[in-house]
C-alpha cells in the first residue's frame, strides 16, 4: 500500500479528476500496477511471486537428453563415414587397378598366368564369370578353366592388400594335366617367402573334368572336387566324389571317392575307390605315392579288391569266358598298379585273387566245354560253376594284353581246370588249360572212345 497521508472518505468530482491528473504521470512501484477501485480510491497491485524449489530429477533428465543427442550425432557421423568409406572401397574393388592387382596375386599364389572375365565385387562376395590359368611346360598342371566363380570374402579384402575369406565356389571347371618337361620352369613366378596374398579355408566345385594330355584319352568327367589346407599336417588336401573314369583299353570305370594330399613334388593317395559296375557293394581301392616329376621312377599303388566283379577288371574281351566276384589275396605284394610318369608309362595291374565266398565263379563259352557236356550228357559242363575257395588266379593287365595266369578252378566230384589264358591287343585268345574230369564221371562214360583219347589215367581223383 501507499504511505500517503490519510484522506477524506468523500471527494467531489473536481477533486477526483485533479488527483487522477496528478498521479497518472507517477511511476508505478517496482513490480506493481496502479489500479483505481470502484469507490475512486487508488492502490498498487503487486503480483505474487511463486517460489520455485530446485528439482534435481528434471536437471538429470536434461543432462541425459543432452548426452543422447551427442551420442546419436556421433553415431550418425560414424555411420556416414563408414558408408562413404565402404562406397569408396567398393568402387576401388571394382576398378581396373584392383583387378590388375588381383591377377598379380593369382600369379604369386599359383605360379600360373591368368585371365579373368566379368569380375565384380559386392559387400559380401567377389564374383567372376571365368578365370583361366596357364602353367609353364615344366609343371604337371597345364591349364585350369573355371566358370561361375563366387568367393565369400572378408571385409579386409576391399583394401587390396590380400584377398581372404571362407570359401571359393566354382560352378564348373576343367583341369588339363601334362607330362612335365623337366628342363622347363615349374612356375611363371618364383614361390614367395612371405604369406600368400590369397587365402581361403576351402575351394570346391560340383562339376570338374580332369583330362590328361591334349587328346584327353585318359580322363575323369563330372566329378565333385574340394581342396583345403590342413594346418595340422601342413599339407594341401584334395578330395573327389563320383565321376566317370576313362582309361584306354579298360572297361567302364566309375569313381566312388578319392582323397589325397600334396607334399612337395609328390602326391600321397590316401584312398581311391572305384564303384562296383554291377551296382552292388563291391570295392576296388588304390593307395600309395605318385612322383610325377620323377619319370625314371616307377610309381606304384597298392590295390585291394573285395567282392568286385572280375568283368570290371578283365574287360569285354575275357568277361564272356569268366564271371563272378573276386577278392584280392590279403597282404600279397602282387596286388598293385604301377607305371612310369613318362611318354612310355609301361602300365601294369596285378591282382592275385580268390573267388568271393558268398558267390560263385563261372566259366563258359569255351568250345571244349560244349563238347564235354555232350559226351558226358550233362549240361552243367556247358557253364561249370565253382564255389567255396576253389577258384584262384592272378590277373595281369598291361598295355597290349590281359593275362589270367595260374588259374586254378576245382569242383569236387565234377572237374578241375588249371592253366593260363592270354588275350592280346588284337583280341587273339591263346594259352594253355589243363582240364580234369572227376574219375566217377569218367566211369559213367567209359564206353566213349572220344574220352579215352582226350583224357589220361586218373590222378588225384581226376582224369
Amino acid at each position: 500500500m501507499s504511505s500517503l497521508p490519510s484522506e477524506p472518505d468523500k471527494y467531489s468530482i473536481e477533486e477526483m479528476m485533479e488527483r487522477l491528473k496528478t498521479n497518472t504521470s507517477a511511476e508505478s512501484p517496482e513490480d506493481g500496477v496502479l489500479v483505481t477501485r470502484a469507490d475512486g480510491t487508488q492502490a498498487i497491485k503487486v503480483r505474487k511471486r511463486k517460489r520455485r524449489s530446485e528439482q534435481p530429477i528434471k536437471e538429470q533428465q536434461k543432462q541425459t537428453r543432452r548426452a543422447r543427442i551427442v551420442q546419436v550425432a556421433g553415431a550418425t557421423i560414424v555411420l556416414v563415414f563408414m558408408i562413404v568409406s565402404a562406397g569408396i572401397a567398393l568402387a576401388y574393388a571394382n576398378s581396373p587397378s584392383f583387378r590388375k592387382g588381383l591377377l598379380e596375386k593369382i600369379l604369386i599364389c599359383t605360379g600360373a598366368n591368368s585371365e579373368i572375365g566379368t569380375f565384380r565385387v559386392n559387400p559380401r562376395t567377389a564374383n567372376a564369370g571365368k578365370l583361366n590359368l596357364q602353367w609353364p611346360k615344366g609343371n604337371v598342371l597345364d591349364q585350369l578353366a573355371l566358370g561361375g566363380i563366387t568367393a565369400t570374402i572378408a571385409p579386409s579384402s576391399f583394401l587390396g592388400k590380400a584377398m581372404t575369406g571362407e570359401e571359393i565356389a566354382v560352378s564348373d571347371s576343367k583341369l588339363t594335366l601334362q607330362l612335365p618337361d623337366l628342363g622347363q620352369p615349374l612356375r611363371a613366378e618364383s614361390f614367395p617367402e612371405a604369406e600368400l596374398p590369397i587365402s581361403f579355408n576351402r575351394y570346391r566345385t560340383p562339376n570338374l573334368d580332369i583330362v590328361f594330355g591334349k587328346d584327353g584319352l585318359i580322363s575323369l568327367k563330372k566329378t565333385e572336387a574340394s581342396l583345403n589346407f590342413n594346418a595340422v599336417t601342413n599339407r594341401v588336401q584334395f578330395g573327389l566324389n563320383g565321376g566317370a573314369l576313362t582309361l584306354p583299353g579298360w572297361p567302364k570305370i566309375t569313381l566312388d571317392r578319392a582323397f589325397m594330399e600334396f607334399q612337395d613334388k609328390e602326391i600321397n593317395i590316401i584312398s581311391l575307390n572305384l564303384l562296383d559296375p554291377s551296382g552292388r557293394d563291391g570295392m576296388f581301392e588304390f593307395s600309395g605315392t605318385l612322383a610325377p616329376y620323377a619319370p625314371e621312377r616307377r610309381s606304384t599303388l597298392a590295390a585291394d579288391v573285395k567282392n568286385f566283379p572280375i568283368s570290371g577288371i578283365i574287360g569285354s574281351g575275357l568277361d564272356k569266358f569268366f564271371a563272378g566276384n573276386i577278392d584280392s589275396s590279403p597282404n600279397d605284394k602282387s596286388n598293385f598298379y604301377s607305371f612310369y610318369p613318362s611318354t612310355k608309362p609301361a602300365q601294369r595291374l596285378s591282382i592275385t585273387f580268390t573267388k568271393h565266398l558268398a558267390g560263385v565263379f563261372e566259366v563258359s563259352k569255351f568250345p571244349f566245354l560244349f563238347a564235354l557236356a555232350q559226351v558226358l550228357a550233362d549240361d552243367w559242363f556247358k557253364a561249370p560253376t565253382f564255389v567255396g575257395e576253389n577258384a584262384t588266379g592272378t590277373i595281369i593287365r598291361e598295355k597290349d594284353s590281359i593275362l589270367i595266369q595260374n588259374l586254378n578252378l576245382q569242383s569236387r566230384g565234377r572237374m578241375a581246370l588249371h592253366g593260363d589264358v592270354l588275350l592280346s591287343q588284337d583280341d587273339m585268345l591263346s594259352g594253355k588249360l589243363e582240364l580234369g574230369v572227376a574219375e566217377n564221371m569218367m566211369l559213367a562214360a567209359a564206353d566213349s572212345p572220344e574220352l579215352k583219347v582226350l583224357f589220361s589215367e586218373p590222378r588225384d581223383g581226376y582224369c
